[in-house]
Order: structure tokens, then C-alpha cells, then sequence
């Protein structure tokens, strides 16, 4: 997705959940920075941003690191893992049309679907609902303690 899901309806969708504007600005901006920090190719690593290589599995255990730190910057990047996994769906790595990550081009159905999956991970850090399963967040990569750039 782009930076208008990535930043700014994270941010509204963060304050609806009952986030204060500034954590949900932080969120949204951890969010949005996940593809400076993490960028995609056809040699690096996509877990970050296809649901084929591992985006949700990613996303739980960023979740759960964000949890247990109580850490915002692990929140928005874990919120960035689930909505390209919603997005871009199993087949997208090979498929990735032109639009693919145009909040206007995709249908209503995966609309609601990014707003719903993004809404469930922002309540769980809330309530502190660490993800079922085995997750082991001390092998995830350390994050700067500013994002890489502040949105527009």
C-alpha cells in the first residue's frame, strides 16, 4: 500500500481506536517507514510486504515485541506487514500490477479488509493481546530510534 493507508488512515484509524494523536501520528509514521527500512526486491528478503513470504508471521511477531516493550515503532511496523499482506494477497509478488497499492484501485472488499485486519492488531497491542503461537521477537531486527524520514 502507499503512504495514504501506510500514514494517514493508520493515523485515523489509530484515533478511532482510541489511540492519542501523537501515538497514533508515531504509529502511522513507523508505519510508513517500514519500506525505507525494509524495501523489497528481487534479492532482499519480502516477508516484509508479501503475504507469500511471510507478512503475517512478521507481523505477530512484531505485534508481540511491541507488546512486551510497549513500543510503538514495533506496532506500526507490524501494522505495515498485515496491511501489505492484505493487499497483496498469495499471488502478488508475481503479480504486481500497476495500482496494486492505490487505496482508489483496489475494491471495497479488500478495502474493509485492511480496515478491519488493521483495527484488530491496533486493539490487541491496546489490550495487550500478545499473538497465539510461537513468537520469538529478540530475533527481529533492531529499529532506529527515529524513523528514516517524517511524513508530509
Amino acid at each position: 500500500m502507499n503512504a495514504h493507508v501506510h500514514h494517514t488512515l493508520t493515523r485515523r484509524w489509530a484515533e478511532q481506536c482510541g489511540y492519542a494523536p501523537a501515538d497514533a501520528e508515531q504509529v502511522a509514521l513507523w508505519d510508513a517507514a517500514t519500506d525505507r527500512l525494509f524495501p523489497g526486491g528481487k534479492r532482499v528478503f519480502l516477508g516484509y510486504h508479501f503475504a507469500n513470504r511471510g507478512a503475517e508471521e512478521l507481523a505477530e511477531a512484531f505485534l508481540a515485541r511491541a507488546i512486551d516493550d510497549k513500543d510503538l515503532r514495533y506496532l506500526g511496523v507490524a501494522l505495515h506487514c498485515v496491511q501489505d499482506a492484505v493487499s497483496h494477497g498469495r499471488l502478488s509478488r508475481f503479480l504486481h500490477w500497476p495500482g496494486i497499492d492505490v487505496w482508489a484501485r483496489r475494491s471495497p472488499r479488500v478495502r474493509e479488509r485492511l480496515e478491519r485486519r488493521t483495527k484488530e492488531v491496533l486493539r490487541a497491542y491496546a489490550d495487550g493481546l500478545r499473538p497465539a503461537g510461537e513468537h520469538d521477537p529478540r530475533e527481529l531486527p533492531q529499529l532506529p530510534l527515529e524513523p528514516p524520514y517524517a511524513a508530509s
